[in-house]
């Protein structure tokens, strides 16, 4: 494995999806009395942890509403917006991609901030609250990594990730006897009843004290180059119109590779975000929970 400077750290936020499931624009929906989106919860974080820069990836349609409601962090921390583009001729000819509407998925999100970050970065989804304690753990990774091909994902308990009823999709994190990350098994339809997490389709029963990914990943820039590659991989395959690039499928291909290793950060904290419109009431209620317990201000700004 080939070292690295260590330089500061970036926290990129994944902004530009649809929101097909929640009916809404979730990246800006409000979680407490004052107005704050989970971003803002984020960003908070980021700023008195020591990031040194927020890169937002956003669609065309929520881009000028995003930049106005992230005003507030400019005069506290460098901020850089990235619009996520339905064209892909950059990496291959689109004569035979069907025309999108809709974003290629997370792993081409994280192509479209190259330029916009030359150095250690966190990678996470706007919808989703991942805390004070995840972040660091990713940022005190990256602070302290040496190696360019070696980055870290946090995993999640998943037992602490679901909500009762819905159906939701997980990563379930598999690792080597170093506490790399070895493989992931994604499942889309996961659901929790009577205590029990089963996969619907089939009625496997899955352990809830399994590790999840929920896209939380520390990166070095070396590995844009490899999850270019996979995405070409991806287009030549002639993908469907709605067919997504995802990127933990893009990062099993490389650890299968034996290009980089993933260091498996694992925490037992409290995971909650916004998947369907009825997660709003428990994602308000954790908050305000926070809120109580002096984790966070009555106002973030």
């Amino acid at each position: 494995m080939t070292a690295i400077e260590p330089k500061h750290v970036s926290l990129v936020i994944m902004a530009a999806g649809k929101a097909s499931r929640f009916g809404a624009v979730k990246q800006l929906t409000a979680v407490d009395a004052n107005g704050a989106c989970l971003m803002d919860y984020m960003a908070f974080d980021a700023i008195r942890i020591g990031f040194k820069k927020i890169v937002l990836i956003v669609n065309e349609q929520v881009e000028a509403d995003i930049m106005n409601h992230l005003a507030w962090a400019k005069d506290k921390v460098e901020v850089e917006f990235v619009r996520q583009k339905l064209l892909v001729n950059e990496y291959v000819s689109t004569n035979n991609i069907p025309k999108r509407y809709k974003p290629w998925g997370t792993g081409h999100a994280l192509l479209t901030v190259e330029s916009a970050v030359d150095s250690a970065f966190v990678l996470i989804n706007a919808d989703d609250f991942y805390g004070y304690e995840t972040l660091l753990k990713a940022f005190d990774f990256l602070q302290n990594n040496t190696l360019r091909n070696r980055y870290a994902m946090v995993s999640y308990l998943l037992g602490k990730t679901l909500l009762p009823g819905k159906v939701y999709s997980r990563a379930i994190c598999v690792a080597d006897r170093n506490g790399n990350l070895k493989t992931l098994t994604e499942y889309e339809d996961l659901q929790l009843d009577e205590q029990k997490i089963c996969a619907v389709s089939t009625a496997k029963p899955i352990p809830s004290e399994s590790h999840v990914s929920m896209n939380c990943w520390a990166f070095t820039p070396d590995v844009f180059e490899k999850v270019k590659q996979e995405f070409i991989v991806f287009l030549e395959r002639n993908p469907a119109v709605n067919q997504e690039f995802f990127l933990p499928s893009a990062i099993r291909q490389i650890i299968q590779k034996g290009t980089a290793q993933v260091q498996i950060l694992k925490t037992d904290a409290v995971w909650f975000g916004l998947t369907y419109n009825e997660d709003l009431l428990h994602v308000q209620e954790q908050i305000n929970r926070l809120v109580r317990l002096g984790i966070y201000p009555q106002k973030l700004w």
